[in-house]
């Protein structure tokens, strides 16, 4: 692939780190990483690159003791 230099991100939740990102249908991504805090973070991006607010997780696994999600799959 090619760096889009274009990409600003304008999101509210900051991730220190990206482990991982899963393109969806419609230019929606998948990104899991981790916060400044270590704590695993998974987020899904609007493809304006805004957080997409009707993303919910649910009950994440239990990240105590990781500092980040390693892979993402999604189920289909």
């Amino acid at each position: 692939g090619v760096l889009d230099t274009t990409f600003v991100y304008r999101g509210g939740e900051v991730l220190a780190s990206i482990e991982n990102i899963f393109v969806l249908p419609g230019g929606k991504f998948l990104v899991a990483g981790a916060d400044a805090a270590s704590v695993g973070k998974i987020i899904r991006l609007n493809a304006d690159d805004s957080i997409d607010p009707t993303f919910v997780l649910g009950t994440p696994p239990n990240t105590a003791g990781t500092s980040f999600y390693r892979l993402l799959a999604v189920q289909t």
